[in-house]
């Protein structure tokens, strides 16, 4: 047992030395940085009078260090966001500006269009103009003529014919009269010049009536004339005879 016992220790003898010799290694190794931390400490022996002033020193940059790393890396990774989000915000407002773009050049072209149409709608308006002006003064040559023909129907046989008093009887009768009233109220929208035109255009409808009334009368008294003339020729011819 003792001997069992024995080599079990030599071994442990054996293991802790070879331990020993290796932290006898990586001392020599370290005090390489132990004469480093010294020689700093001999260059600066104000601010670090002792090597652990050192140390803590060191402890506490390399906790600064640490900590402005994870700055930078939460910066960095907020600025990737807002990289992101400026690109796309970008990107939006670009496709904002072409749709705007496009809809400026379509309503650019609708304007174009319209004022082709405005132009087209105000030379056909100046025609329209042109041909109510011709013929309003055409309507009025006419009605002048008819108004001629009425006071030379008038003047010379006014007295004998009266066709201007049926004209303005037949004028005056209820159904007339109410019509007109009605046609009025219905109208009140309708422009002024239109209703003139178009009670001057009854008017000399009127007037036409009359006058031809006047000159059925005029061939009929020529007519007449002519056969007395014609009875009295052939009466003398015979008395001749």
């Amino acid at each position: 047992m003792k001997e069992v016992e024995i080599a079990k220790l030599k071994t442990q003898l054996d293991e802790n030395g070879s331990q020993t010799k290796k932290l006898k290694e990586t001392v020599e190794q370290n005090m390489k940085y132990t004469r480093y931390l010294e020689t700093v400490q001999e260059s600066v022996p104000e601010d670090y009078p002792e090597i652990s002033d050192l140390l803590n020193r060191y402890k506490t940059l390399k906790d600064a260090n640490e900590d402005l790393s994870e700055r930078q890396q939460s910066h960095e990774k907020e600025h990737e966001i807002n990289r992101i989000k400026f690109a796309t915000f970008t990107k939006e407002r670009t496709n904002e500006i072409l749709n705007f773009n496009n809809e400026i050049a379509s309503l650019q072209k609708s304007l174009e269009v319209g004022e082709v149409n405005a132009h087209r709608l105000q030379t056909d308006v100046d025609a329209t103009i042109r041909s109510t002006s011709d013929k309003t003064l055409e309507l009025g040559q006419i009605l002048m003529a008819v108004e001629n023909l009425l006071v030379r129907s008038i003047a010379k046989h006014g007295q004998i014919l009266k066709h201007t008093e049926t004209r303005l009887s037949d004028k005056e009768q209820p159904g007339s009269g109410g019509h007109a009233k009605n046609s009025g109220t219905e109208n009140q929208t309708a422009n002024n010049a239109d209703s003139e035109i178009a009670a001057n255009s009854q008017k000399a409808m009127a007037d036409l009536d009359v006058i031809a009334a006047y000159m059925v009368d005029f061939k009929a008294i020529v007519d007449a004339r002519a056969e007395e003339k014609r009875a009295a020729k052939k009466g003398a011819s015979a008395a001749v005879q």
